[in-house]
C-alpha cells in the first residue's frame, strides 16, 4: 500500500503542443524502445530520472532510476534525464535503440541542426556523441500516458538512491508495463 502511493503519477501541468501517439508502440525486433523520464523536486532542489529499456514483446530488459541535486530546470532535467539514458542503453550493450520522451522541446532541439549556446545545449551535444556508438539511433516524441513507466521510475528517485535492474519487472511499474502491450 505504502509502495503504490509513493510510486503514484502526479498529475501534470505539461501540455503537448502537437499531436503524438497516446499509446505504446512495441520497436522492431532487434531494436529496444528506450523510456525516458525526469521528475523535479522543487522543495529539496533534486531532479530524479527514470529510463525503462523494452524489447519488441514488451519485456522489460532494464530498468534505471537515479537522483542527481541541484537540478531545478525543467527542460535541463529532461536533457540529463535523456543523456543518462543514452549512456545506460550503451552500457548494457543495446546498439540498436529507440529513445521516447515526452519533452517535445527537447525532442525538437535534440532534432534540429540549430545551435545556440546554453546549458541545455552542452547536454545535447553530448547525447549526440554518445548516440553514434549505435548502429541505429532515433529519437522521438510521444504523449505523456505512452511515457508513464519512465515517468514513475523518475518520481521514484526522490525516495531512493541509484539502481539498475535488469531483466526483471519491478512492482512499481508492472501494471503499466503489462497495460502498454494489452
Amino acid at each position: 500500500m505504502i509502495e503504490q502511493h509513493l510510486f503514484a503519477p502526479n498529475p501534470s501541468t505539461r501540455r503537448d503542443t502537437i499531436p503524438s501517439s497516446s499509446r505504446w508502440s512495441p520497436p522492431p525486433e532487434g531494436t529496444v524502445l528506450i523510456n525516458v523520464d525526469a521528475a523535479i523536486f522543487v522543495l529539496s532542489r533534486r531532479m530524479g530520472i527514470g529510463v525503462v529499456i523494452r524489447d519488441h514483446t514488451g519485456a522489460c530488459l532494464a530498468a534505471y532510476s537515479e537522483p542527481q541535486n541541484e537540478v531545478v530546470m525543467p527542460e535541463l532535467a529532461e536533457a540529463l534525464a535523456l543523456r543518462c539514458a543514452v549512456a545506460v542503453a550503451g552500457e548494457e550493450g543495446f546498439n540498436k535503440a529507440m529513445v521516447v520522451s515526452d519533452c517535445l522541446s527537447l525532442v525538437q532541439r535534440l532534432k534540429s541542426h540549430v545551435e545556440d549556446h546554453n546549458v541545455v545545449c552542452v547536454v545535447c551535444q553530448e547525447i549526440k556523441l554518445l548516440r553514434s556508438g549505435f548502429t541505429v539511433f532515433s529519437i522521438d516524441h510521444v504523449h505523456r500516458s505512452s511515457n508513464e513507466s519512465a515517468h514513475i521510475l523518475a518520481h521514484s528517485a526522490e525516495h531512493f538512491v541509484s539502481y539498475v535492474v535488469r531483466n526483471f519487472f519491478l512492482e512499481c511499474i508492472w501494471k503499466t508495463l503489462c497495460n502498454d502491450v494489452i
